[in-house]
């Protein structure tokens, strides 16, 4: 118990690759400006940015298929996933527009096994995110139910008015 209490000695050691002696003679720089710290609210506009054309895609794609489809109902289906793109279209115009005017530029970067990897750029100042595959299906599913759930909600408004 006491070599746990005192140390083994494998740690007293002042090796340090070069790599991490660059890596922490940069983190103790005095010069470096600070790190820009990010509002949730930027946080928030760039995700939205990255989601809702995702969420475009997987409506479109929809879209289509129930179109070839020989369902009954495909000219509902179809007129309701327009309708739905048309709202998240609006919605991913309001966003871009919040982005040119803050200055925020998103791109993305790499695709890495289960991931995807965007830079933006925002004040000077390169940041870096990552998403999850899983991340990604299960927050378009949460928003989709969301964007439905309000549709449903304007035509049960304009039902109740047209029957008053």
């Amino acid at each position: 118990m006491s070599k746990l209490l005192e140390g083994n000695g494998r740690w007293e050691t002042k090796f340090m690759s070069p790599e991490h002696r660059e890596q922490l003679i940069e983190q103790n720089n005095p010069n470096k400006p600070a790190p820009l710290q990010l509002s949730q609210q930027t946080m928030e506009l760039v995700r939205e940015s990255v989601l809702l054309p995702i969420m475009m895609t997987i409506v479109d794609n929809n879209r289509l298929e129930i179109e070839r489809s020989n369902h009954t109902l495909k000219l509902l289906y179809a007129d309701s996933a327009r309708l739905l793109l048309g709202v998240i279209h609006s919605d991913l115009v309001k966003v871009k527009k919040e982005l040119r005017e803050n200055q925020i530029k998103v791109i993305e970067d790499e695709r890495i096994d289960d991931a995807v990897h965007y830079k933006f750029f925002y004040k000077g100042y390169e940041h870096k995110f990552a998403l999850m595959r899983f991340v990604v299906r299960s927050e378009v599913s949460v928003r989709l139910g969301k964007y439905i759930a309000n549709i449903e909600a304007m035509f049960n408004k304009i039902l109740k008015e047209g029957k008053s």
